[in-house]
């Protein structure tokens, strides 16, 4: 029983010194050995976190007007948030829209026609 807790311990230790060394090549990596790139990484996070916040009020507004009333195109049913729909919807149309260099109300679009192509 004792070797193989000690064994375990081992395992585990070995697990924490990899991912201790993973976790530093990552950051080594982000800051691509420039640390004002990292810096600017992070400002457009965080100017990137008052946009997703835009998107996703105003998503929620248009999800609830009556332009978009269909059964099948609610971003919530009986008051329950379609999360995978609204995801898909940030994620994969939005944003990506926003990384082809695509302006916010072209990438709002975008969006409008993925709900009616979709119907979600």
């Amino acid at each position: 029983m004792i070797r193989w807790l000690l064994g375990t311990c081992a395992v585990l230790a070995a697990l924490c010194l990899f991912q201790w060394r993973t976790i530093g090549h990552l950051k080594e990596d982000l800051r691509g050995g420039d640390s004002r790139a990292y810096r600017a990484a992070l400002v457009e996070l965080g100017d990137r976190r008052d946009e997703v916040t835009r998107v996703l009020t105003w998503l929620d507004a248009y999800g609830r007007s009556e332009s978009s009333r269909p059964e099948s195109s609610r971003l919530c049913q009986d008051e329950v948030l379609n999360a995978p729909a609204v995801g898909r919807l940030l994620f994969d149309v939005y944003l990506r829209a926003r990384a082809d260099g695509a302006s916010e109300a072209d990438a709002r679009s975008r969006v409008i026609d993925a709900m009616r192509k979709s119907g979600s």
